[in-house]
């Protein structure tokens, strides 16, 4: 794995290295060190950016440095590192890989009937496999409509992002592209892509399949959750999870390896309403829906 090399230009030590230390959290591909700048007047604080940035050195500071420097401001630190990643794109145009000799894992969810909770159960997954520190997590929509949208905090569903039209263009195009450009993530740390208000893009396989092909070759995520997958589309992931409700005799059918079938309970208490008028809802991390899909994250990691 490639280092990214970031120099943090600050005057305040202590909070270089705090800054440091859980940027060091972030990812082990970072190789940081420190420019303390207490005594430097602007024109000095300048001239130690622009050398630090011909060593070829990402400089994050607490100064107003135009075009030399990623300003830091009481932004999280999650969103910092999302910064760092889309200079170190701008400088290389190679996205920046925060693993090392891994390749992801493409997790698909099926059903046999619609109102299995398929779409909840992706989501719950995808972030359960967050939470467990597997590195990025993506979740990815295959089916008709975009209904994730119901499940994202109202603000995401307000924002306005590039679209996978415009990523199928240029990946089509071979046109450079960021994943991170492209995607938003919830309070878990799962990323998801813009939801479409009409037919979903990747309902078209071809699209689907050019996409994951380009989403795993940019190495970004660690896991890919799909939902929305059709029988016979086993073939796109790594491991087919059926989702069937509670109660379902179906359930008791063997599994192998590479096909899970996964019995969900029945529980409307572990679903709450965030906005009424988006009809958007809030899936609870402590009920027995998501406690049924914690073993299988688990696993996984």
């Amino acid at each position: 794995m490639e280092k990214m090399s970031v120099a943090i230009m600050t005057a305040e030590r202590a909070f270089a290295r705090a800054l440091a230390r859980g940027l060091a959290e972030e990812s082990s591909g970072l190789a940081i060190s420190f420019c303390i700048t207490d005594t430097a007047d602007e024109e000095r604080a300048v001239q130690l950016a622009q050398a630090l940035a011909a060593e070829g050195k990402i400089v994050l500071s607490d100064r107003e440095l135009g075009d030399l420097a990623i300003c830091l401001r009481a932004e999280p630190l999650g969103q910092i590192f999302t910064r760092l990643r889309e200079r170190f794109f701008a400088l290389t145009g190679r996205s920046f890989c925060r693993l090392a000799g891994e390749r992801e894992k493409l997790i698909g969810l099926f059903t046999t009937a619609g109102g299995c909770g398929c779409t909840a159960a992706a989501i719950t997954l995808a972030r359960w496999l967050a939470l467990a520190g597997a590195g990025e997590v993506l979740y990815l929509s295959a089916a008709l409509r975009d209904d994730h949208r119901y499940y994202l905090p109202p603000e995401m569903n307000k924002e306005v992002w590039p679209g996978k039209k415009e990523l199928l263009l240029r990946i089509a195009e071979g046109i450079a592209w960021e994943p991170f450009f492209f995607c938003r993530q919830d309070s878990f740390g799962v990323s998801y892509l813009r939801p479409e208000p009409g037919r979903n893009t990747c309902l078209e396989r071809p699209h689907l399949e050019e996409l994951l092909a380009a989403l795993t070759a940019a190495q970004a995520f660690s896991y890919i959750v799909i939902d929305g997958l059709e029988e016979g589309e086993e073939y796109l992931c790594d491991l087919a999870v059926y989702i069937e409700r509670e109660g379902d005799k179906r359930c008791e059918a063997g599994c192998d390896g590479r096909r899970r079938i996964l019995q969900l309970p029945c529980d409307e208490e572990s679903f709450g309403v965030t906005d009424r008028e988006a009809h958007t809802l809030e899936i609870s991390m402590e009920g027995r829906f998501a406690a049924a899909l914690r073993p299988l994250a688990e696993e996984l990691v």
